[in-house]
């Protein structure tokens, strides 16, 4: 058995593993790699959907190789097209550095996934306007739709794909329906994917880590290891938090009886801290309000009861000026329109905003100029800077915050392992050997283990 990583080393994201038995391949997750990409682009300076996938391969965000591509997306580079020689591709969750470099894989080529990741997909799908990088369901081709043979999965319903048999096993991440994977073929892998165990479905990763016991391979992320000295130094009030009740108890508190509108920053993704922050606004009276691209979210995720997530019907939807300025259906996309009819906008946030808990991030703060609060709250809810990237982001979150003298609370607990925690499970599994994926410090593993194995781009690792 052969196993080849093709992202995820020395970065957080991108996981692209590759398992070759010698007569069937098959990927564990094909996720954008922030890192690499972030390198040459940013938001004004794009790769060019003229040249297909071209650009990617140039520049290596994607790895080279033949039969995995779509044939259109070839064409554009002069590359040629060959047949699949890939038999499937699982998605741990839908997490773009997970799952969103699926877009390019050839539409033969099955992708197997969580029932829920499909709604989230769905959802992006919807409200992405055409992204080629998030065309993971379908895609156009010349003018036709294309859909993709993608096959839904719960959790230990075991999938066979020639002599693999691949075991996927719920975990408890920031995003719902995440999964690991325990995969046998002679030899027995198991796969993290991402998880945590401060949430509050804890005993999902408890499952997978008894499902791991004795594996001969564990292939594990390791987000939470940082090198010393890398820890930066933030403004925003901090506090140790370290279970989503935590995060609850501590903004219900700086919640309650706060005179003036609430701003949080939040991964609408992660359904647990969304039913948190609703269930706040709830208690305090508030209404929870929330983009159109978010409203799209609850919308898919309203079809699976099993989620708990808030209904759309409970949440008001707030819509931006758009291109005439005067809210008129045409300046809004299709997608959109189905919420106008129950929506707000910055007047009636404005008016309202002492009972008001919005879900605002930094690509819609600029919606404060139109509402104009007044003593305002703003809460960080979501993963602090971890890169030079980000921090440049942050910067420019703060001053607005500043510019209109609202209140400041970071709350939030960790989607991933701490690295105690983390040597917990590797002590649990008991692996024959480690392999370090989705970390920024994979050297960090060498306390925690014997069996390591430090992995390259592209390099085969024999097991």
């Amino acid at each position: 058995m052969k196993i080849t990583l093709y992202g995820g080393v020395n970065e957080v994201g991108g996981n692209k593993i590759l398992l070759d038995d010698g007569e069937s391949r098959i990927f564990l997750d094909f996720g954008m790699s922030f890192f690499t990409k972030n390198m040459y682009y940013e938001d004004f300076l794009q790769p060019r959907r003229t040249n297909g996938i071209g650009d990617f391969l140039e520049l290596k965000i994607i790895p080279e190789l033949k039969g995995l591509y779509r044939k259109d997306l070839l064409e554009k580079t002069g590359k040629p097209y060959e047949e699949p020689e890939y038999d499937c591709v699982f998605l741990s969750h839908a997490h773009l550095d997970h799952c969103a470099h699926a877009s390019f894989i050839d539409e033969s080529i099955p992708i197997c996934c969580g029932e829920t990741t499909k709604l989230y997909l769905e959802a992006i799908s919807e409200s992405s306007n055409r992204d080629m990088e998030l065309e993971v369901l379908r895609f156009l081709r010349d003018n036709e739709e294309i859909s993709r043979d993608i096959r839904t999965f719960r959790s230990f319903n075991k999938i066979k794909i020639n002599d693999f048999e691949v075991k996927p096993v719920h975990v408890d991440h920031t995003m719902a329906g995440s999964y690991g994977f325990i995969v046998e073929n002679g030899v027995k892998i198991a796969y993290t994917g991402d998880l945590r165990l401060s949430g509050p479905r804890k005993d999902m990763s408890e499952d997978f880590i008894k499902n791991a016991a004795g594996a001969d391979v564990l292939i594990t992320e390791g987000t939470s290891l940082m090198e010393k000295g890398y820890e930066r130094a933030y403004p925003f009030e901090e506090g140790k938090v370290n279970s989503e009740r935590e995060v609850e108890e501590r903004c219900m508190e700086r919640i309650e009886g706060h005179k003036g509108p609430v701003f949080v920053d939040l991964n609408f993704k992660d359904i647990d801290r969304v039913r948190t922050f609703f269930n706040i606004a709830k208690k305090c009276d508030r209404r929870f309000v929330v983009g159109t691209r978010e409203a799209c979210i609850l919308k898919y995720l309203n079809m699976d009861k099993k989620l708990d997530a808030p209904e759309l019907k409970d949440v008001k939807v707030y819509m931006k000026k758009k291109k005439s300025g005067s809210y008129c259906e045409s300046d809004y996309y299709s997608w959109e329109r189905e919420y106008m009819d129950s929506s707000w906008n910055a007047e009636d946030v404005k008016r309202e905003q002492d009972r008001v808990l919005m879900v605002m991030s930094l690509y819609s703060i600029s919606e404060l100029i139109d509402i104009k609060p007044q003593n305002g709250l703003y809460i960080h809810s979501r993963s602090l800077p971890f890169d030079d990237e980000q921090e440049i982001d942050f910067r420019k979150l703060e001053n607005w915050i500043a510019h209109f003298g609202l209140e400041q609370l970071h709350a939030h607990t960790s989607g991933h392992l701490r690295s105690d925690q983390l040597k917990e499970v590797i002590n649990a599994i008991s692996p024959g050997k480690v392999i370090p994926v989705h970390t920024l410090f994979p050297e960090g593993f060498r306390s925690m283990c014997d069996g390591l194995i430090l992995p390259q781009v592209g390099k085969e690792i024999t097991v």
